[in-house]
């Protein structure tokens, strides 16, 4: 009888640790780092990287998770005091972008990194942008 109920907690853990490792790979990656309502995931901090190196490219290191990390918690400093960002103000600062750049060519190689992911390229790019530039030149 023991056994018999050892081996139904064990089953009913492996079930659902594979239920959770399935729900990550259904909903997406398992973030690496939460922020207020920030994750980072692997992906993003790679793709952070890879735009570091577009304006840093003799830096081999990598700051992916540091730049999120401090755009994310700007952001969420900015929502806890009433400024929150939203699909908006990223469209906003997306169109501010790609109207006002001086590096064209750099801007192109960044939108080349996220290739059709929109999404990420809003979460990965526009929003650190927006939030450091908001952060430092209009709220303090």
């Amino acid at each position: 009888m023991k056994n018999s109920k050892s081996l139904i907690l064990l089953s009913v853990a492996a079930g659902a640790v594979v239920l959770l490792g399935l729900g990550y790979r259904l909903l997406g990656e398992r973030p690496i780092a939460v922020v207020g309502d920030y994750k980072i995931t692997k992906k993003d901090a790679a793709l952070r990287n890879k735009v570091s190196h577009v304006f840093y490219p003799a830096d081999p290191s990598d700051h992916g998770v540091e730049q999120l990390i401090n755009a994310y918690t700007a952001a969420t400093i900015m929502k806890n005091i009433g400024f929150e960002i939203t699909d908006k103000q990223l469209a906003e600062e997306d169109t501010r972008i790609n109207n006002g750049t001086r590096d064209p060519g750099n801007l192109a190689r960044i939108k080349d990194i996220f290739g059709s992911d929109k999404e990420a390229y809003l979460r990965v790019f526009i929003l650190p942008t927006l939030a450091e530039r908001s952060i430092y030149g209009e709220i303090f």
